[in-house]
């Protein structure tokens, strides 16, 4: 038992890849594993961004978070507002996955053995991507709104959102 619990805690926070710790489950490949915890990723962060057009969510973001209200008020929304703040949010959440998944393509660029230290990280340490993907999508909400910064979020989720629906 002690073993397993080490096992899964590499996995977490460090460079091992993520394996099932029961021996009544069949073994896992480390690439399987990878594409696993990775659709995951982008799971979460899909559910994320179709929970911020829940009403709820819009009504809470319009109070407090101030440049989404300075917005509505800056182009005329009215009672279209939390449908703006709404798709506000989703372009931020997706702008985060976005620079996310860069990041990790561009640190794990030319990697040609599953040995090397960039494939370490690209098969483990999720707890701390996690993080990361947490931290980036709470670091996008703290990004004021501006009329050209607008514009470049609407162009990367749309961008993005073609580029995933393409591949998909």
């Amino acid at each position: 038992m002690g073993a397993c619990c080490a096992a899964q805690l590499g996995c977490c926070c460090g460079s091992l890849a993520c394996s099932l710790c029961c021996k009544c489950c069949p073994s896992v490949n480390e690439s399987t594993t990878t594409r696993v915890m990775y659709s995951l990723f982008f799971l979460i962060g899909t559910a994320l961004a179709c929970m911020m057009l829940t009403p709820q969510l819009q009504l809470a973001m319009i109070e407090n978070v101030p440049y989404f209200n300075e917005t509505c008020v800056l182009v005329n929304a009215g009672p279209n507002c939390s449908r703006l703040v709404g798709y506000m949010a989703v372009y931020r959440v997706c702008f985060a996955m976005v620079v996310f998944y860069s990041v990790l393509m561009v640190m794990t660029l030319g990697v040609s053995k599953s040995t090397s230290w960039r494939a370490g990280i690209h098969n483990g340490y999720w707890c701390f991507k996690f993080l990361l993907l947490a931290g980036a999508i709470a670091g996008a909400f703290c990004i004021p709104n501006e009329k050209t910064l607008s514009l470049i979020w609407m162009y990367v989720g749309v961008l993005e959102d073609s580029y995933s629906s393409s591949y998909s």
